[in-house]
């Protein structure tokens, strides 16, 4: 569970950047997170920064439409990714099937000990 200090400190942190588009590299980095600890985070990041540039460009009268789409592409695939990361992870691997962190071995009559 993140707490609302290092909310506050995310926060921050993508606040005080210049780039208009470090959105993606948040979106990559919690995309691609390996690590399921810390996928929580990072797509709170992310969605963060999707949010902000959004509204940047609704503020801002510009022609940004392209970025627009990728912005709500971007939030919509976080949202399922996060979607999915809440769902058991069950992975068939040679015999093995992977539930979270427990391993349950298939026996030879094919049922699951």
């Amino acid at each position: 569970m993140i707490t609302s200090g290092e909310l506050n400190d995310m926060t921050n942190q993508w606040l005080l950047q210049t780039s208009p588009f470090h959105w993606h590299e948040l979106y990559v980095a919690a995309v691609f997170e390996s690590d399921r600890s810390r996928l929580p985070a990072r797509l709170l990041e992310a969605e963060l920064a999707i949010a902000a540039r959004a509204r940047e460009l609704f503020l801002a009268p510009s022609n940004a439409n392209c970025e627009r789409r990728a912005l709500d592409s971007s939030l919509q695939a976080l949202q399922t990714l996060r979607s999915c990361s809440k769902r058991v992870a069950c992975v068939a691997h040679e015999g093995t099937i992977w539930v979270d962190a427990e391993v349950v071995r298939n026996g030879a009559s094919g049922d699951v000990a």
